[in-house]
């Protein structure tokens, strides 16, 4: 859902050429009727658009597997507790450009099937995200200069470390880091429980602190 008309149908055209069946529309009752009649797959929503709200906790309500991606025109630390309260996948910047687009519809679509081994390109609450909801077991690695390591069982955050510190803290630390490349592996065996809270609320958390830290 996009508020540009010419801009949903170049996102359209750019879904229907690569094989996928798209439907656009710019009014959240015409997407809630379109939810009615068929699954989606994937919903791909704007954050400032009128009703986005309703729309995506409809489609959580309606259609459990249905993936949502919002986007924002400066995405932040709010944008994504919003995307995470709505259970959205991904955050993309808007205006939505039609390669990025593809690409979050395309790793939307890979939650189905597994997660990808290799996360460049994806922001680290992304890959989290995503990882979540696929109920995935592994390590991500966060490579560079400060390194940190998250580790998710079936889906929930049961460890990280980052230097000296381990558990939410070293979460925190994490999701601080300016830049990183990020690495998925198989969950080690033996791995320890530093960190017990529910996913949402512990994410949601992390990032409330977050947007404190970032506020002016």
């Amino acid at each position: 859902m996009n508020r540009d008309p010419e801009a949903l149908a170049a996102l359209e055209r750019e879904l229907s050429a690569h094989g996928f069946e798209a439907t656009a529309t710019h009014d959240t009752a015409e997407a809630l009727s379109i939810l009615n009649r068929r699954a989606m797959d994937v919903v791909v929503a704007d954050l400032s658009a009128l009703g986005t709200n309703v729309l995506l906790e409809q489609v959580s309500a309606r259609s459990p597997r249905t993936r949502a991606i919002v986007a924002s025109q400066e995405p932040g630390t709010r944008d994504y507790q919003r995307a995470i309260e709505a259970g959205a996948v991904g955050v993309l910047r808007a205006p939505m450009q039609s390669l990025e687009v593809l690409r979050a519809v395309r790793s939307a679509l890979e939650l189905e099937a597994g997660f990808p081994a290799d996360l460049r390109g994806l922001s680290l609450i992304d890959a989290l995200l995503m990882a979540h909801h696929a109920r995935r077991s592994l390590e991500i690695g966060v490579e560079g200069w400060d390194a940190g390591h998250l580790f998710l069982e079936h889906g929930q955050l049961i460890h990280a470390v980052s230097r000296d510190l381990v558990g939410e803290p070293a979460l925190h630390r994490i999701l601080r880091l300016p830049t990183g490349c990020l690495r998925a592996v198989v969950l080690p065996p033996g791995t320890p429980h530093t960190i017990s809270r529910p996913f949402r609320s512990l994410l949601l958390d992390a990032l409330r602190t977050l947007d404190a830290v970032e506020a002016p």
